[in-house]
């Protein structure tokens, strides 16, 4: 079943970068499960086998209910089997989401790595522009123009063009010059996405934050400035790429809530 999902035109027309994190679920399932008859693909086996993966790691358990999902649809379609045993959802995991830094966490990851140091411009390029760890190591400098960074972002294929805040024009004059990316290892050669998250991260804890400040947290702190700015959900999606604003509609609620709370205790007489 899982051969025959590689050879599908569903799994064909993934982007490439979907196509990696799919195989990460199903090389594991085939290794373990590839002997068994597609007659015990049930229910209640799946869930025996998705539960195991969510007592350890419940956001590696959605993802592995998501793929499933989608393959069992295909594999319904070429009559391999006759129903989907995903028929009757299985619930997914609750997950926390990732910490929005605060302004005083930002001042002192910036007081800790001053301009001129590849740390400063990696947080620069991922806070100015709001983008993804995957989409900034992509990045270069002959994507620069008229002042703005041209991203098409790799989990969305959504084109976008940034403008160049100043304190991020600084930081790419100040930082280390090297090759044709933005951001590179200390030679200039391009890294991947682990690299600069992991890279990061030992950053962010010589910087003394706590472990809740990830590298993806810089680009909620960037939508929730922008938000208390006044910038709508629209706004914030140009730049962040979402597809919808629902999510985007918390961030600019928040925001709305704390100016009205603001003005409501300011009207009150002393």
């Amino acid at each position: 079943m899982i051969a025959d999902y590689y050879r599908s035109v569903e799994y064909a027309n993934l982007k490439p970068n979907s196509k990696t994190l799919y195989r990460y679920v199903l090389e594991p399932l085939k290794e373990k499960h590839g002997h068994r008859p597609l007659s015990t693909m049930s229910r209640e086996n799946l869930v025996r086998i998705i539960e195991p993966i969510g007592a350890r790691a419940p956001g590696m358990a959605n993802l592995t209910r998501a793929v499933l999902q989608k393959m069992l649809k295909v594999t319904v379609a070429r009559g391999q089997i006759r129903i989907n045993p995903f028929t009757d959802k299985v619930k997914a995991y609750k997950i926390g989401t990732h910490h929005t830094w605060t302004d005083a966490e930002l001042e002192q990851f910036e007081a800790k790595w001053p301009l001129g140091t590849r740390q400063r411009l990696a947080y620069a390029l991922l806070f100015y522009t709001g983008q993804r760890s995957g989409d900034v190591v992509r990045m270069t400098r002959g994507e620069i123009s008229e002042g703005r960074i041209k991203v098409v972002q790799e989990k969305t294929g959504i084109e976008l063009k940034i403008k160049i805040h100043l304190d991020l024009a600084k930081a790419i004059k100040a930082g280390p010059a090297k090759g044709l990316n933005l951001i590179g290892d200390e030679y200039g050669r391009p890294i991947k996405r682990p690299a600069l998250s992991h890279w990061m991260r030992v950053a962010i804890r010589e910087a003394g934050l706590p472990p809740r400040c990830v590298p993806h947290g810089l680009r909620k702190a960037m939508l929730r400035i922008m938000a208390e700015g006044g910038a709508s959900a629209k706004r914030l999606a140009a730049v962040s790429g979402h597809k919808t604003t629902k999510e985007l509609d918390r961030y600019t609620a928040a925001a709305d809530q704390q100016t009205l709370a603001d003005d409501g205790i300011a009207s009150i007489p002393s």
